[in-house]
């Protein structure tokens, strides 16, 4: 593009799978971490009885319900996992060179930021899949040269994304309401407490029904009709040990959770949506695996070795095989 001469603006997407489970990086990036405190989970693995339901579930899904890793395989664990973040940071400092050596470092906004969290050991739970902390929160930087440095506590959600995009290219979203707000609209205000409100939902595996996920202020509200409501102060209890969702001292504070949770989602009409989706996409995966299958990555045969996709394998096998 730069030796092109083209002045229209350019939008790039980035796309890393790092850091990601089994725990593995390059010895480059393993050793940045020799002999340095690799910091131990604030909360360890918990029997059974003092996990909640989804919790229960998802260890049993990975196998790892009831299990105790000793201490040095979990800062080993930890260790490739802050290995796998430096890795990243060389990729995105390849990124900034190409942008400095151009000059579109001059003009360009960028967005660093990320899918998910990871759970990292707390509780004993090594992936994703729940509304803890560990979890939910995310990185999420945004920088431009017109723009000052400053921390911004406010909550901010993925949603906010494309009306952030939208505001740096001054763009009219005339097109379609849209849930999140620009993030620039957030900037130079001081940094005053958090106002917004933030929705989630989780729709993925080992939960029989949806659950979703309020935060506002110093609550979160977790709401599954399966599995019942759980909400956690987290100014109070920032590892989210109470469940505060029985304590007669908010239940105030539930039941307006629980109306939010109503009026916001409908869960019947969700679920049938999921379920005739899942049908959807069996019949596909059942015709496909007739004949010779079709491949939609950039178009490679089907005897071609991929060896930048998971492909058919499971994520372990793939990284194990290729990394």
């Amino acid at each position: 593009m730069a030796r092109s001469g083209d002045e229209r603006p350019f939008f790039l997407q980035v796309s890393y799978t790092h850091p990601h489970e089994p725990y593995l990086c390059r010895k480059e990036f393993w050793d940045l971490y020799e002999g340095k405190e690799i910091p131990m989970p604030r909360v360890g693995a918990l029997p059974e009885q003092k996990h909640d339901p989804h919790s229960v579930r998802l260890l049993k899904d990975f196998g790892m319900l009831g299990i105790e890793f000793s201490d040095e395989d979990v800062q080993r664990a930890i260790r490739a996992y802050y290995g796998s973040i430096s890795y990243i940071d060389s990729m995105v400092a390849q990124v900034l060179d190409a942008l400095q050596a151009t000059g579109a470092d001059k003009n360009t906004a960028i967005i660093f930021t990320s899918d998910h969290g990871e759970m990292l050991g707390e509780r004993g739970m090594w992936f994703k899949k729940h509304f803890f902390e560990k979890a939910l929160r995310v990185p999420l930087i945004l920088s431009a040269p017109w723009i000052m440095p400053q921390r911004v506590s406010e909550l901010a959600s993925l949603v906010d994304l494309v009306p952030t995009f939208n505001a740096i290219a001054s763009i009219e979203n005339e097109v379609e309401p849209l849930e999140g707000v620009a993030l620039t609209a957030l900037l130079d205000r001081g940094n005053p407490a958090p106002a917004r409100t933030v929705y989630a939902e989780y729709l993925a595996e080992a939960t029989p029904v949806p659950i979703f996920m309020i935060r506002r202020g110093q609550y979160k509200f977790l709401s599954s009709s399966h599995d019942g409501d759980m909400l956690f102060d987290l100014e109070a209890d920032p590892d989210e040990r109470t469940n505060l969702a029985l304590s007669p001292g908010h239940q105030e504070t539930v039941a307006a959770f629980r109306d939010e949770v109503a009026e916001k989602w409908n869960e019947a009409a969700l679920t049938r949506d999921i379920v005739r989706s899942q049908r959807r996409r069996a019949l596909v995966r059942e015709a496909m695996a007739q004949g010779q299958k079709q491949r939609w990555n950039h178009h490679e045969s089907e005897t071609d070795q991929v060896l930048w996709y998971r492909g058919e394998q499971g994520y372990n096998e793939w990284a194990f095989k290729y990394i």
